[in-house]
């Protein structure tokens, strides 16, 4: 009755319900500070990755500063595509951050001085590595990651389901398509199968030259094209690089079928040229985080004879791709320096003879073979563009910026992810958020004095 309306229909309780809404509109809408540390400006997944990303967040309003992890292999114009990326590169941020984003190789498991802590980390052989675990359980805020099986082994790993969110990386549409500048192969032949990544055993490059050689000869009108990764990067110097670079001469004096291998470093524009100029992607991994070039050459309009394994079921399906069955082995336990967690290490097992099988039939049936080539470059753009995993990561740094960082409340994670914490969070939004929130509490008070007064 009366004593209701005396406590919540009054002016001093409106005023108090509109500092509330305006203070809460004010962190909505004002921009997120984030330091995202990685490599930017060289030839590696990684710098592709955060440059796009960084480019897409920009555009949203992100106070972004890109911390770069690494040399940079190029030197973009301050002028051109990556104008906004360039002035945000920095070595020495400029304030503190709401949110510290790491996407580097190797990761840097050392907390940042301020803000939420996001480990973006992409990771091909099942179960995560032992000493990342309890790092990521209880001092990361959150941990990013590319598809959703990579969600599912690190949650099986002992990550909280609720700390592991997927930020889908993918392509830029108006590189990767299928009308543009085609690279100039030396090869004649009619169709070519292309195969791009690292010489390294979880790639499949070994298996798929092998099974090619054995599926075709010099006299079939095809020709594999092998573009290695030659930049300064984990993989190069290794010695299957330099030996891959001479199958083209092996198999021509042996009566093989024809290869054609490109070692030199591409710019994106020409990759991009590079699967144009091609018939077909063909990718036997045995472990990937996510397959940037399936991706890529999805969208580009090419079909693609991949793996059925990890991050292959977000990507792909029946309708769009070529799926080679795989079963599931152990690696070597030489494969990598870090000891495994609970889960264990493991990858795929492409059956070699489905994979034969699905490059005769991309070379005796090119129109059907197109046909899911544009089946393809759909369900790409419609799921798989920095624009949508853009999105994702927006709306992850706005909540995470509204955030206690977890390493900052004393506690052993048992579940909870992170509280809210409006108190400390204006302290680590941009500079004029800061002064919006100060001028919104002044607001506060001068209509709590007006009430005061009898207004």
């Amino acid at each position: 009755g009366r004593e209701d309306v005396r406590s919540l229909w009054t002016w001093e309780r409106s005023a108090e319900i509109v500092a509330q809404r305006l203070v809460a509109i004010a962190h909505e809408h004002a921009p997120v500070a984030v330091n995202w540390e990685g490599p930017v400006f060289t030839h590696s997944s990684l710098g592709l990755v955060n440059r796009e990303l960084g480019a897409a967040l920009i555009t949203r309003g992100v106070d972004l500063a890109l911390l770069p992890s690494e040399a940079d292999d190029f030197q973009p114009s301050p002028a051109g595509a990556y104008a906004d990326v360039v002035r945000r590169v920095t070595h020495s941020p400029r304030r503190p951050a709401a949110v510290h984003v790491a996407h580097r190789w190797p990761p840097r498991l050392v907390a940042p001085d301020a803000g939420a802590w996001v480990l973006m980390q992409p990771w091909e052989y099942g179960g995560l590595p032992g000493e990342w675990i309890p790092i990521i359980r209880d001092q990361v805020d959150e941990f990013w990651v590319y598809c959703n099986w990579q969600r599912e082994c690190a949650i099986e790993s002992g990550i909280p389901a609720e700390k592991v969110v997927v930020v889908p990386i993918g392509v830029d549409p108006a590189r990767h398509r299928p009308d543009g500048h085609r690279f100039p192969l030396k090869t004649k032949k009619r169709t070519k199968l292309l195969a791009v990544g690292g010489i390294i055993p979880r790639k499949g490059m070994d298996l798929l030259v092998e099974t090619y050689l054995r599926t075709f000869t010099a006299a079939d009108d095809v020709c594999l094209v092998i573009k290695g990764l030659s930049a300064r990067w984990a993989y190069n110097g290794n010695p299957a690089q330099r030996e891959f670079a001479q199958l083209p001469a092996l198999s021509r004096t042996k009566g093989g079928a024809e290869i054609e291998f490109i070692g030199d470093t591409l710019d994106d524009d020409s990759v991009a040229s590079l699967y144009r100029a091609c018939d077909a992607l063909v990718a036997p991994f045995r472990g990937e985080g996510f397959g940037l070039p399936i991706a890529e050459a999805m969208a580009t309009g090419l079909p693609v004879i991949v793996t059925e394994a990890g991050p292959v079921f977000d990507i792909c399906d029946e309708q769009s791709a070529f799926l080679i069955p795989a079963g599931q082995s152990t690696p070597d336990p030489r494969i990598t320096a870090l000891e495994p967690g609970r889960l264990g290490y493991w990858w795929a097992d492409p059956d070699v003879k489905e994979l034969a099988r699905w490059m005769r039939h991309v070379v005796q049936h090119p129109d059907a073979a197109k046909l899911i080539g544009a089946r393809g470059r759909e369900r790409v753009l419609q799921r798989f563009t920095y624009a949508h995993g853009a999105d994702i990561a927006v709306a992850r740094l706005r909540e995470l910026a509204m955030r206690t960082p977890v390493r900052e409340t004393g506690s052993i994670h048992h579940g909870c992810a992170g509280v809210p914490a409006r108190s400390t969070a204006a302290g680590r939004l941009s500079a004029p958020a800061v002064v919006a929130l100060r001028e919104l509490e002044g607001c506060r008070a001068r209509l709590h004095a007006r009430v005061s007064a009898g207004a």
